[in-house]
């Protein structure tokens, strides 16, 4: 690696993995709980009984309310419902809020019980594994992940669509379009969308957000995924391009803004929350002055710590 990026060295601790995510809805614990108390009773799932179950004492213990991420926090044993899943809930029809809660309570409880599914309750999807960027903290400024072209590449259509649909298949309610590469890259990928977005409920994207052109924002939206999640680490232009090289602050900036103009004026029931998510892992990083100023432009903005990824295949085993 590069003496500049040998400057940033990450420590493998829990409190570097803790995740801080603003989200304001306006949907409550106790409408959740009465809608359950609505349903069925005979017929309701032993999951969704649990889940009524876990919310009541949610609801009746104050240090419980306002939780950024459910089910991420150790000391927790049960279910609890975050502020980001009642956001998205809030944009879901509540014919499918059943579908919705027990795919969250599987995702929050099955890990710790150490139950494994017959199949994936989350599908990591990455469409190419090209990026435009390299950025200090990320694969792709590991020489062994991209300096042989013949491991890059595009997903082909029909293979992505055999996934999708075997995801259908088995239930699967969430899928990440994510890794090394820039989803938005992929030629086809507003088509992608498009054909996921009716068979799986919960999908999330993750981009740099430098190719959200106004045909790009309007593909992306048209096809309404759950969540849009733009990886900007700082406030500061000058920081910013530092950490993710190759990309322009301005023009970054100029995009998100050109999403959420487009996003109100011609999709103003879209169900797509944006983000802002933040990898802080250089001591000059300013979470705070992150927060504040991107919280401006977008629904939500989430501040995390990086995980050590250099030297993956030789490195000790992490204590985690």
């Amino acid at each position: 690696m590069s003496t500049k990026l040998d400057l940033f060295k990450f420590s493998k601790t829990h409190t570097e993995r803790r995740i801080t995510i603003t989200s304001n809805t306006d949907l409550s614990i106790s409408v959740v709980l009465a809608f359950l108390d609505q349903l069925d009773q005979p017929t309701q799932s032993p999951i969704l009984a649990s889940v009524k179950d876990d919310l009541k004492i949610q609801a009746e213990d104050a240090d419980l309310q306002g939780t950024a991420i459910g089910g991420r926090d150790a000391r927790l044993d049960r279910f609890v419902i975050s502020n980001d899943e009642l956001t998205q809930m809030s944009r879901l029809s509540r014919d499918v809020w059943p579908r919705y809660l027990e795919y969250r309570y599987k995702f929050q409880t099955y890990p710790r019980r150490l139950i494994v599914p017959d199949f994936p309750l989350i599908v990591g999807i990455e469409p190419t594994s090209v990026c435009n960027l390299r950025c200090q903290m990320c694969f792709q400024s590991d020489d062994s992940f991209n300096k042989d072209k013949s491991f890059l590449g595009s997903m082909k259509f029909d293979l992505y669509k055999l996934i999708v649909d075997e995801m259908e298949a088995n239930g699967c309610d969430s899928v990440v379009f994510a890794s090394r590469g820039e989803p938005t890259l992929h030629p086809r990928f507003p088509e992608m969308l498009a054909y996921v977005t009716p068979r799986v409920l919960d999908v999330k994207v993750t981009t740099n957000a430098t190719r959200l052109t106004e045909k790009m924002c309007h593909g992306l939206l048209a096809a309404s995924p759950s969540q849009m999640v733009f990886s900007v680490d700082s406030a500061d232009p000058k920081q910013y391009e530092e950490i993710r090289i190759g990309a322009k602050f301005d023009k970054v900036l100029q995009n998100i803004i050109r999403f959420r103009d487009i996003r109100e004026k011609h999709y103003p029931n879209s169900r797509t929350v944006t983000r802002v998510s933040a990898t802080m892992f250089r001591p000059d990083q300013d979470p705070d002055r992150t927060h504040d100023f991107w919280s401006q432009y977008v629904d939500q903005v989430a501040i995390h710590g990086a995980w050590p990824l250099w030297d993956s295949y030789n490195a000790p085993l992490s204590e985690v």
